[in-house]
């Protein structure tokens, strides 16, 4: 999510017809959802149980937003949003595992 940020921010500042709203937006929404991210890795290392869930929520946004994208784009970004997507299944799958869930929920 950073580098996305940053890599928004560069194309807007490079641009002068940049949206700055929707970077506004990106910028906001991504640095909310990053501190998020941040308290939900404070709360699993302290075997938190509401912590499990932002974790396959946000697989689960990323794999939608990556298969909502792949279509469009061009050779390298499918590359990448293919990859984004590998990883976010991968994640949940393992979010569900038996040794995670043992881990993280049953704590």
């Amino acid at each position: 999510m950073a580098v996305f940020m940053v890599s928004e921010l560069a194309f807007a500042l490079a641009h002068t017809q940049a949206n700055w709203v929707a970077v506004g937006f990106v910028v906001t929404a991504f640095s909310l959802w990053s501190a998020g991210l941040v308290l939900v890795a404070w709360g699993i290392g302290r075997g938190r149980r509401w912590a499990f869930t932002p974790i396959v929520l946000t697989q689960v946004m990323f794999g939608v937003i990556a298969i909502t994208v792949v279509g469009s784009a061009t050779p390298v970004a499918r590359a990448v949003w293919l990859f984004v997507l590998a990883v976010a299944v991968t994640a949940v799958v393992l979010a569900f595992s038996r040794p995670v869930r043992e881990v993280v929920i049953t704590r």
